[in-house]
């Protein structure tokens, strides 16, 4: 027989193979059985872009292959008004006398009775033409006339006899509840089959993008496509995956005929939908009173207009509630990209302005503020800003460091270079900050390169030293130093090089000379005084640690005390290096001065995680100068500071300075402060070395102070660097030796201590400080009080309280008088043990030791018998009253600037003062004055 095979047989648009065999194998299965039945109807549906104009491809090409006329078309929007014309356009070949042509122009003049005559005669034509068979392709039916659904309901009830094959396609939204209707009758009756297309599997999106099952893109693919084949393709074939913003789906790079395929929906809209789709893909999802002010329309239009985009299937419902959104994302932001820009801009400034008078969140409103962004915004700042800290909390830190990275463009600009670089600082610190202890900071780092890229070159130098030693300080070291050196690799700079050498001081890695040398000579090339007061600070820093000082503190003191706070506001953490320096060598005074300083430069200029290295020096400062209480209270901010920044070595730090804080302060409850001590080397577990060793020395005072001698040993070996303990910076050497010298004796080796007790001496020789020779002495005078050597230890104890008066260390001047008094009093001088120990009372009282004043009054009320009455010096009644009060502060080793700021003097009336004091009790110095005036 011979048989006419139709030319127009669907091609699929797009080359990508048949993943979708189960349902191929249906509609094969119906074109085997073509024979066997007659007038079939499968019914085909699915999502758009789901695959049914592929599925008919393949039946179509496989029906001609095996000689089956095929007839085919699709049905387009623009011909739902033309009766008959989805069967007429379809039949064209096969009705060579033009009876449907007829009919159809006849169509809207046919009375019902004349319909169903014209019903049953295309059904007659069509059943003559089948021959031996007939495929009939039918494609997008849901925008198929009222009079072709009429004749395909006719044939679903009265079947074509004749092998003939129907495939209707359509979309069941789009679809008129007259063809869905006359469908599901069909299946009822029998002579309708329906195949669904859901979503593909996982293993079938692989197979249609050629990539492995086991491919993260695909995944991301998959979920952000649907499982729909045609979004997949888009997706897979677009520029990027990223989305434009947080709130509109990336449409960019998709490709024309993709983009061309799923907006081709709109072009039939009319003014006032294309601006309610416009508003639509503004918002993403809505109700309709918000869409209606979006879209600057009257509401009523709006609520007219909806209702056809709905039967279009471009909006949707959301479940039963009042709110409205896309088919799928992609084609909102394939609308979105193709809105007018001004518009969409203003539209963005109406949509964040509804979202903020119903109290939306910060993160609804900030893809809005995004988008509408057009300069310095502080409104806009703050919206952003609570927009990232909420998805800090939220813990999604990806989502937090892209609004902080929008909130650049509503910083300060150019012209306030302070005010910009102070806000980056904040929104850095905020991101930082909103990272869990164990989070990996690459991608955190990879974004804040990005936030920094396009700035000045001075606040970029800032901002990535900034990110460096904020993310050493987390722990994060390795990473901190390649992205110095990458930066360094890219283009030398000073500041890039004091940085690098800062993070390698955490790690306990001093610089080599001859990098600080080349460091300061770039920054002389550069002419940059900031530059040049880091160097010195590291200098000073490096030197202080590996005992070399010389003039080196003093030269970077000089150096920053010409600079401003705002000039140091840049780069604050030379401040800090600087102060540390001043405390390991003595300068107590200076030392508390600039770390009070750094604090108030830290909290104003967006540095804020150096507030705990800062807070953790000022509480060892007022450790040594006798203030107890201020010294704990401090200890516990750093620690507050510090697990706020995650520096988990600071955490451990502090904690072992409030441990010690803790002991000192009270006797009663020395087991918290072991706890603590405890506590801080649980935190210092994955911290550096250089930290846990720096810990070692205030926790070892503490176990002391609790009797825990031989513990307090074990501790500062293994954390110190064995018996050299150089780990150690020198400066804090001769007071480990002191308490090694002391447990060794305690342990019954008085070889050991003997060695220890040398160290102590070469180390105070080395360092020429008063409170290293304290210790030093005091190492000695713990051999000869051992030995037998009374009149000797009496000496050496007597030298190292005189060592820490000189050093403004009151509570270990109290220690030691309290140490050394009982020997005194061995050796017969019970006047001047009682003396001592009235000292020992006074000096520890104002310091908030009580149990050591305590302790002092306890031994002496044993000496009560022994001790005979005392009367003030000579010359004491001779002092003014303002003399009196300075002799007062004096014997308590407070310094004269603490004396001048406690009586609202200068420092150099206090020297004045002072004089004429020695003068008039014929003594030459403060630790005489303190012996001579245990009566007021």
């Amino acid at each position: 027989m011979a048989v006419r095979v139709a030319e127009r047989v669907p091609k699929p648009d797009v080359p990508n193979p048949l993943v979708r065999r189960a349902e191929a194998e249906i509609l094969t299965a119906a074109l085997d059985s073509l024979g066997e039945r007659s007038g079939h109807i499968i019914e085909l549906v699915g999502e758009p872009g789901a695959g049914k104009t592929r599925l008919l491809a393949a039946l179509g090409a496989e029906a001609a292959e095996r000689g089956v006329t095929v007839l085919s078309g699709r049905c387009s929007e623009l011909e739902r008004r033309m009766p008959l014309h989805a069967f007429a356009a379809v039949l064209d070949g096969i009705d060579a006398d033009g009876v449907v042509a007829r009919l159809a122009a006849e169509g809207e003049a046919l009375s019902d009775y004349d319909r169903l005559q014209a019903y049953r005669t295309v059904r007659t034509l069509i059943g003559q033409r089948c021959g031996a068979g007939m495929l009939l392709l039918l494609d997008d039916f849901h925008w198929a006339d009222q009079y072709s659904i009429g004749l395909m309901d006719y044939l679903t009830r009265w079947p074509v006899d004749a092998p003939l094959l129907t495939v209707v396609a359509h979309r069941t939204p789009q679809a008129s509840a007259r063809l869905r209707g006359a469908l599901a009758h069909g299946m009822e009756l029998g002579t309708v089959d329906r195949v669904e297309l859901g979503e593909l599997s996982l293993a079938q999106s692989a197979e249609l993008l050629g990539r492995a099952v086991d491919d993260e893109r695909l995944l991301e693919l998959h979920t952000r496509g649907n499982g729909n084949p045609l979004y997949l393709l888009a997706l897979a074939n677009a520029a990027s995956l990223r989305d434009k913003g947080a709130g509109v789906p990336c449409a960019a790079g998709i490709p024309s005929h993709f983009a061309a395929r799923m907006v081709g929906e709109l072009a039939t809209l009319t003014a006032v939908e294309q601006t309610i789709i416009d508003a639509a893909a503004v918002l993403g999802e809505f109700d309709l009173d918000t869409l209606a002010t979006v879209a600057d329309l009257d509401k009523g239009e709006v609520y007219s207009s909806v209702a056809p985009l709905i039967r279009r299937d471009l909006l949707r419902p959301v479940g039963r509630s009042p709110l409205f959104t896309w088919r799928h994302p992609v084609l909102r932001g394939l609308c979105y990209i193709n809105t007018d820009p001004r518009w969409r801009v203003a539209a963005h400034r109406r949509a964040q302005a509804v979202l903020a008078a119903s109290g939306a969140s910060a993160a609804e409103q900030a893809p809005h503020v995004e988008f509408s962004l057009s300069g310095p915004d502080p409104h806009a700042l703050q919206v952003l800003t609570r927009a990232a800290e909420d998805a800090m909390q939220a813990g999604d830190p990806v989502a937090a460091v892209y609004w902080f990275q929008v909130a650049l463009g509503a910083l300060p600009g150019a012209r306030s270079v302070e005010a910009r670089r102070v806000a980056l600082f904040r929104l850095l610190g905020r991101v930082f900050e909103g990272l869990s202890w164990h989070q990996d900071v690459r991608h955190v780092l990879d974004a804040a390169l990005r936030m920094v890229i396009h700035e000045p070159a001075d606040i970029r130098t800032a901002a990535l030293t900034w990110c460096a030693l904020t993310t050493s300080l987390r722990g994060g070291r390795e990473h901190a130093e390649a992205l110095l050196d990458a930066e360094l690799a890219a283009g030398d700079g000073a500041a890039l090089r004091i940085g690098r050498g800062i993070i390698g001081l955490l790690d306990g890695k001093l610089p080599k000379p001859e990098e600080l040398e080349a460091a300061l000579r770039l920054a002389r090339e550069q002419d940059d005084q900031l530059a040049e007061s880091g160097v010195r600070a590291l200098t000073a820093f490096a030197a202080a640690v590996g005992a070399r000082p010389g003039d080196a503190v003093a030269s970077s003191a000089t150096l920053l005390n010409r600079l401003t706070d705002r000039e140091l506001a840049i780069n604050p953490e030379y401040l800090v290096i600087h102060a540390w320096a001043e405390l390991l060598t003595g300068r107590l005074t200076d030392a508390v001065d600039n770390f009070r300083r750094g604090l108030a430069i830290v909290r104003d200029s967006g540095h804020e995680f150096l507030e705990s290295a800062l807070l953790c020096g000022l509480s060892v400062g007022l450790r040594h100068g006798g203030h107890l209480a201020d010294a704990r209270v401090d200890a516990v901010r750093a620690r507050e500071s510090a697990l706020r920044h995650h520096a988990q070595g600071l955490v451990g730090l502090a904690l072992a300075i409030e441990s010690e804080a803790a002991a000192w302060l009270d006797a009663r409850d020395r087991m918290q402060a072991i706890t603590l001590g405890e506590q801080a080397f649980t935190a210092l577990r994955a911290a550096s070395a250089g930290c846990s060793a720096s810990a070692a020395v205030p926790f070892a005072t503490a176990l002391r102070l609790n009797g825990e001698l031989s513990r307090a040993t074990d501790l500062l070996l293994s954390n110190g660097g064995g018996h050299d303990l150089d780990r150690l910076p020198l400066g804090l050497r001769p007071r480990c030796y002191e308490l090694l010298t002391a447990a060794a004796l305690e342990a019954g080796d008085p070889v050991a201590a003997t060695e220890w007790a040398r160290r102590a001496s070469t180390a105070a020789e080395t360092l020429a400080l008063p409170d290293a020779r304290g210790h030093a002495y005091l190492a000695q005078a713990h051999l000869a009080r051992h030995d037998g050597r009374l009149a000797a230890a009496v000496t050496l104890f007597r030298s190292a309280a005189g060592e820490f008066t000189a050093a403004g260390m009151p509570i270990h001047h109290a220690w030691v008088l309290v140490l050394a008094a009982p020997h005194v009093a061995e050796t017969g001088l019970t006047d001047e043990a009682a003396t001592m120990l009235r000292m020992a009372a006074e000096l520890a009282g104002p310091c908030g030791a009580q149990w050591l004043g305590e302790m002092a009054e306890r031994l002496l009320a044993g000496l009560a018998d022994r001790v005979e009455p005392r009367t003030p010096p000579s010359g004491f009644a001779d002092l003014t009253v303002r003399e009196r009060e300075v002799a007062s502060l004096a014997k308590t080793g407070k310094s004269t600037r603490e004396i001048a700021a406690a009586l609202s003097l200068s420092p150099r009336t206090v020297d004045v003062h002072l004089t004429r004091i020695y003068r008039k009790l014929n003594i030459r110095s403060r630790a005489a004055l303190a012996n001579l005036l245990v009566h007021d």
